[in-house]
Formats: C-alpha cells, sequence, structure tokens
C-alpha cells in the first residue's frame, strides 16, 4: 500500500479557523477498475487546529501522482459543508498554478 502525504496551509476562505492541512491520498487496488464515480471520494475530519483529509485513490494512477508530487502547489477540495468537524470530499483538484 502507497500512500502520499501532503501539508500545507489554507489560503481560501482566508482566515479559515484550521489553518493547517494534512492530506493523504491513498493507493486503492479496488478502484482500478471503478467505472462509475462514487458520490463521495473522501473524507475530512478537524482534530485540534489541523484539518486533515483522507482520499483514496487508484493505484495505477499513483507512480504518476507521485512523479509530480515536487511540482504541487494547490489542492481544491469540494464537498459537504463541515459539520460536527467532519465533512465529505466529492471532488478534489490537485494544481501546479492557481486557477
Amino acid at each position: 500500500m502507497a500512500t502520499l502525504t501532503l501539508t500545507g496551509r489554507v489560503i481560501e476562505p482566508e482566515g479559515f479557523k484550521y489553518p493547517e492541512v494534512l492530506l493523504r491520498l491513498v493507493a486503492d487496488p479496488w478502484l482500478d477498475g471503478l467505472v462509475e464515480q462514487p458520490v463521495a471520494i473522501g473524507s475530512i475530519h478537524i482534530n485540534d487546529k489541523q484539518f486533515t483529509g483522507y482520499v483514496p485513490i487508484p493505484s495505477n494512477q499513483m507512480p504518476m501522482l507521485v512523479s509530480s508530487a515536487n511540482r504541487l502547489l494547490f489542492v481544491e477540495l469540494n464537498g459537504t459543508p463541515l459539520r460536527y468537524r467532519k465533512a465529505l470530499i466529492n471532488e478534489l483538484h490537485l494544481n501546479t498554478a492557481p486557477d
């Protein structure tokens, strides 16, 4: 099992209550043959002041992601609103420049 851990800070929305971010992208071989996109692709939870996300990705995409990890500057997460310091991730976009 391979895990890519990304750390950073929230830049939008400004003044977000939990500025420290830890995002784990985990290779999951079960997703390699998945045809339909699931409704939620990951989850978020907040402990203390750290915003932590967990997203399984198809294992066949992990080598490409690892090779480009040093160029990643922005991660955009879209999902459900935080409720009781938890939320679901519906979309994940990895970028080398702001959109």
